[in-house]
């Protein structure tokens, strides 16, 4: 079937498992390029084992599906920015149910559309160039209301952009003990 596909004039090519003169598997690719020579239409097959670049294309795969998987696990919300333009990259379920927007919205969004405090979201993300805690901000739902939360971020390099990697707590409930034990010592 490939070599008629070539002779047709198209550039064919299918990939198969080969084996080897003791018996072991291989990943091949076989490619058939139609050429003319002294008027007449030829075939000129090449056959590439590829086993290695099968065994990298499924690693990464692997090593991205954990990536995945770790980055939906998170039980706090972690949001990937661009540095520059404050874009929200990707972000995980967990930011979905903080905030009240659904992913493709807060793809859509910047940092600073989720903070209470843009001056201080925006400078810091632009001005870091380490690690950044931020123990207490204010950000906002989509319903409009604000709650605090404790910020850990590092700075990646990702295909060529600057990225800020954030994992974002909502301290709510700290911050009613907070309250609740300053009241009762008053008391």
């Amino acid at each position: 079937a490939l070599v008629e596909r070539a002779l047709a004039g198209e550039i064919a090519e299918l990939q198969s498992t080969g084996f080897r003169q003791d018996g072991t598997p291989f990943d091949l690719e076989v490619r058939c390029v139609p050429f003319e020579h002294r008027g007449e239409r030829h075939v000129l097959g090449i056959a590439r084992d590829i086993t290695e670049r099968k065994r990298a294309e499924n690693a990464l795969r692997a090593s991205e599906e954990r990536y995945r998987l770790l980055f939906e696990m998170e039980s706090a919300a972690v949001v990937l920015v661009d540095a520059e333009s404050l874009r929200l990259v990707d972000v995980n379920l967990a930011a979905v149910q903080m905030y009240g927007y659904s992913r493709d919205e807060l793809l859509r969004m910047t940092a600073t559309d989720l903070s209470s405090e843009p001056e201080l979201t925006g400078a810091s993300i632009r001005g870091g160039n380490g690690a950044l805690n931020v123990p207490l901000r204010w950000h906002r739902r989509r319903d409009g209301t604000t709650f605090p939360v404790e910020i850990t971020a590092n700075r990646l390099e990702l295909e060529g952009r600057q990225i800020v990697l954030a994992t974002i707590r909502d301290i709510t409930e700290r911050k009613h003990a907070e309250q609740a034990l300053l009241d009762s010592e008053e008391q």
